[in-house]
């Protein structure tokens, strides 16, 4: 998810808590950093997410869909930091996906399902001083679809690469 504005609280000292929001797409997430050196920590996390998409297709076609996901994402990393200047990791995460929805088409609904698993790795590598960082990360995921419509079935798979890049403002 490619959040629109984000927000993150640490309640305690090595967990935080961040909301993510976009235009159809919400997901709470939560992270736990086990320190092992002024250098090296381990983080992970799980972040449950919802999505929604209603509206027309076509302006000139008389086409109405809506549809809704609900998934979850387990993510683990190992991260260095130089300095509290220069941050590295990398690491694996793990995701499951359920969409459903209907497509109504000229007085026709037909219904719609998907189902993916998705396992994968990432990179990313940031460079920032006290309120201002710049972040570019890789996700590299694996996606296993079994999607339905109507009565059709299908099975689908293949590699998803993600590039991110970010600027991130502190307050």
């Amino acid at each position: 998810m490619a959040p629109l504005l984000m927000t993150r609280w640490g309640p305690l000292d090595k967990l935080d808590v961040s909301v993510k929001l976009s235009a159809i797409s919400a997901q709470l997430e939560g992270r736990y950093a086990l320190i092992l050196n002024d250098f090296t920590s381990v983080i992970g996390g799980i972040g449950p997410y919802y999505g929604w998409l209603s509206g027309a297709e076509r302006a000139d076609e008389e086409t109405e869909s809506r549809m809704s996901r609900l998934g979850v994402q387990l993510p683990f990393v190992i991260a260095l930091s130089v300095e509290d200047i220069y941050q590295l990791w990398a690491g694996g995460r793990f995701g499951v996906e359920r969409a459903t929805g209907h497509i109504e088409e000229q007085a026709h609904e037909r219904s719609l399902s998907a189902t993916v698993i998705r396992p994968g790795a990432l990179f990313g590598f940031s460079v920032g001083f006290r309120r201002m960082w710049a972040l570019v990360e890789l996700d590299a995921d694996y996606e296993w679809w079994r999607t339905r419509q109507q009565e059709a079935r299908r099975k689908l798979s293949g590699i998803s690469l993600t590039p991110a890049f970010v600027l991130i403002f502190r307050l």
